[in-house]
């Protein structure tokens, strides 16, 4: 119980610490309450096992008009009203439609919020995802994954399972079709609509959304005291501006 516990303690200092003191300002760009929410949307309903499901997908594919860090606030929205609603779930499937996504895509993104992102599904947050699947995978797609995968621990990157374009159908084996959307074969429901239906439900908590974002840390306010948790993560800072366009590409 006490190991337990110490554990609880040590979770939530790290979601404090990383999402708190990594993420102050994901606003780069849009209206993230309706643009960049239908980019995350949860389905209608739940796998065999009571996983929710989450879809992602781009619907604007014009790269200057996308902004990685906005995106990643809209996750964030998500997960928060997905608790909220519904309290502590079994787990999270993911499913990525990289449809659409193209290298200028990539070079859009950061290598450090990147990396704060996996650090933070991994050892921070509440919804470590029981599955993620990767739909129309692409050469972007393959050169992503594997700039990001030794950021990954074995146990997240163990649950991605890949699909090539055109062989989507496979997902049928692993969620039931009475929850993917119409586009892909199901019979879940228009996931544009179902994407309106989530934007709708974001606006429900918009004063909390509002005040949630108060919760930054204010390092002034700490002094000279910091912990060796807090010490490692400040060791792992990056430049903010530190780009995938400064990788090479083959």
């Amino acid at each position: 119980m006490e190991l337990e516990r110490r554990r609880g303690c040590r979770k939530i200092r790290k979601f404090e610490k990383i999402r708190h003191r990594k993420f102050k300002k994901l606003d780069e760009g849009g209206d993230t309450s309706s643009q960049y929410s239908r980019i995350c949307t949860p389905l209608r309903g739940f796998d065999s096992n009571g996983n929710q499901v989450i879809w992602m997908r781009l619907n604007n594919l014009n790269p200057d008009q996308y902004y990685f860090g906005t995106s990643l606030k809209a996750i964030f929205m998500t997960m928060d009203a997905i608790q909220l609603e519904q309290g502590p779930v079994p787990g999270y499937v993911i499913v990525l439609d990289g449809k659409g996504y193209t290298l200028s895509h990539m070079l859009r993104a950061t290598i450090t919020l990147c990396k704060r992102f996996i650090q933070y599904s991994q050892e921070g947050s509440t919804f470590f995802p029981k599955a993620i699947h990767v739909l129309n995978l692409s050469s972007v797609l393959e050169k992503v994954v594997t700039i990001l995968k030794p950021f990954m621990k074995s146990d997240l990157f163990s649950v991605i399972k890949f699909y090539k374009p055109g062989k989507h159908g496979e997902l049928f084996d692993h969620l039931p079709a009475s929850i993917i959307p119409d586009e892909y074969g199901g019979t879940g429901g228009v996931l544009t609509e179902i994407q309106e239906e989530h934007v709708q439900h974001l606006m429900k908590y918009k004063d909390w959304f509002a005040a949630e974002e108060q919760l930054r840390i204010d390092e002034t306010k700490r002094g000279d005291l910091r912990s060796c948790a807090e010490s490692v993560l400040c060791n792992e800072e990056e430049d903010i501006g530190t780009s995938l366009k400064r990788l090479e590409i083959d």
